[in-house]
């Protein structure tokens, strides 16, 4: 009997913003606010006449074009307006330099973070198995995260279908996390970086033999010397972020409460992640951690710290001393220490059903770029949530192309994708929202023109996704790349639900 050994690789896609009822292109709120405009103007023509009326009407035309006029990036000319204005403001009152240590404005002497992380306290707890971890504290927003190092071995040898199920496995993970309590976020980085070329030569010396030939002993020396030239260091973590009520009106735990919830819970998370061709992934301490926001912060000091660890006296830094001694955040860019970084969210996810090797060109590493961070963010959604969600998904969009005279195709291919959004829903898959950053890092101001061309017009377009720049906000779509739990959703200035409405 002969077995059919044809295997057809599935494709992805579906991602979807859910709709907001509204006229035309505006959003629900906008609505309302033309149904006032309306009303004032006409109050206005009754009681002071119809030129009166009229301008006025006019005023409030431009106001609410303004929450309808969009960019390819889905932004209106009023958030583009406002972020312009915000940044302007914060610049005039000095708040986008930062200066810490000895010689900085901090309250104490230490090298704190700046931005959104500032307030991050580092606690320490053992998981089920005995292994320590670390528990993040960012007080401003009552948030506990925890980051698990992972050592994916890539796709290469490794059958389609393997990979496939990777992926199916990774969205099952997605799901599990929806059920937890008091999750707020999760976020899977990868970070590639110029090698100085020691760890590779610290494990060439440590497999030599002294019984070996003479030969092998000097092939193996060369190869020690020669092969660290021009390496890339590739390393990826995950890191889940909760709050610290876990229901809403509930009471806030304390860090002791908080390691002792989650210490049972590191073995199922790490296990489950070997499961989605992560690797062995292993809790991360706070001396981890602590390196890599270091070496972020100041790309320079990496070097240092693979030679400290190549002379057997590796380095711990605590997060109270990892920060930047300088950070100044510019409309276009971000200087901190050695380094200038350019960071960008996804505005658009990729188009069309793609495959499972969409990202690969954009997680590679890249000669014009020396350090590169591409984190994908995930909000996963309350599991008891999610049929509604749905369902009122599917509502919105039926009602706006029963709306149109004669249909529209736009509209018609949205009904079909809340369908199928609806149908996945019902056979237990689970919904996130899903953001994407980039963050690009050089330590010569000068090569920061080519790293910005090669994300924007070969790595974005090769993943099929569109990039925004993070335009006067680089500082914390920088600290959201790092493993040190920063949801970017807790820190903006409007509740998420208004801007959503908008």
């Amino acid at each position: 009997m002969a077995l059919n050994t044809d295997y057809t690789e599935p494709t992805y896609g579906n991602w979807r913003l859910p709709q907001r009822a509204g006229i035309g292109r505006l959003s629900g709120l906008a609505t309302v606010l033309l149904f006032v405009a309306i009303i004032i103007t006409i109050f206005v023509m009754r009681l002071a006449g119809i030129i009166p009326g009229l301008i006025i009407g006019a005023i409030l035309a431009l106001f609410l074009g303004s929450f309808a006029l969009k960019d390819k990036h889905g932004m209106t000319l009023m958030e583009r307006i406002a972020e312009r204005l915000i940044f302007m403001l914060a610049k005039f009152r000095k708040l986008n330099i930062f200066r810490s240590g000895p010689l900085g404005a901090t309250p104490t002497n230490e090298f704190r973070l700046p931005g959104v992380a500032s307030s991050a306290v580092t606690y320490e707890g053992t998981d089920s198995v005995g292994r320590p971890f670390a528990l993040i504290h960012l007080p401003a927003v009552n948030i506990y995260s925890v980051s698990m190092a992972v050592e994916p071995d890539g796709a290469a040898m490794v059958d389609q279908a393997d990979v496939d199920q990777w992926v199916a496995n990774w969205g099952g993970f997605l799901a599990e996390l929806g059920r937890e309590v008091g999750l707020v976020g999760a976020s899977v980085t990868v970070e590639t970086s110029p090698g100085s070329g020691i760890r590779l030569r610290r494990e060439i010396e440590s497999s030599m033999s002294d019984t070996a030939s003479p030969i092998a002993s000097q092939m193996l020396a060369e190869a020690a010397q020669t092969y660290p030239s021009g390496v890339s260091e590739t390393c990826a973590w995950v890191t889940l972020s909760f709050s610290a009520a876990a229901r809403a009106g509930m009471r806030r735990r304390t860090p002791d409460e908080m390691l002792r919830d989650l210490s049972s819970k590191v073995v199922f998370w790490c296990s489950h992640l070997e499961a989605t061709g992560a690797g062995v992934a292993t809790p991360m301490v706070a001396g981890e951690i602590g390196q890599i926001v270091r070496a972020a912060y100041d790309p320079a000091a990496a070097r240092l710290l693979d030679q400290a660890a190549y002379a057997g006296e590796p380095l711990t830094i605590d997060l109270s001393s990892a920060g930047p001694s300088t950070a100044v955040v510019e409309w276009s860019h971000y200087k901190h220490d050695s380094g200038v970084s350019v960071c960008w969210t996804m505005s658009e996810a990729p188009r069309g059903a793609v495959f499972s090797n969409v990202f690969v060109r954009l997680l590679e590493p890249h000669a014009m770029i020396g350090r590169k961070r591409v984190s994908l963010l995930y909000r996963p959604v309350d599991s008891a949530l999610t049929a509604a969600m749905v369902e009122q998904d599917q509502n919105t969009a039926r009602t706006r192309l029963t709306s149109t005279r004669n249909g529209s195709a736009r509209l018609s291919a949205e009904l079909d994708a809340a369908n199928a959004t609806a149908a996945d829903e019902a056979r237990g898959a689970g919904l996130s929202y899903v953001g994407l950053a980039v963050c690009a890092t050089v330590e010569d101001p000068a090569e920061m023109v080519d790293a910005v061309a090669v994300v924007e017009q070969e790595l974005a377009p090769s993943s099929r996704i569109m990039l925004r720049r993070a335009w006067g906000a680089h500082d914390a779509v920088f600290a959201a790349t790092l493993p040190l739990g920063v949801v970017l959703g807790r820190h903006t200035v409007l509740p998420e639900s208004v801007k959503s409405a908008l």
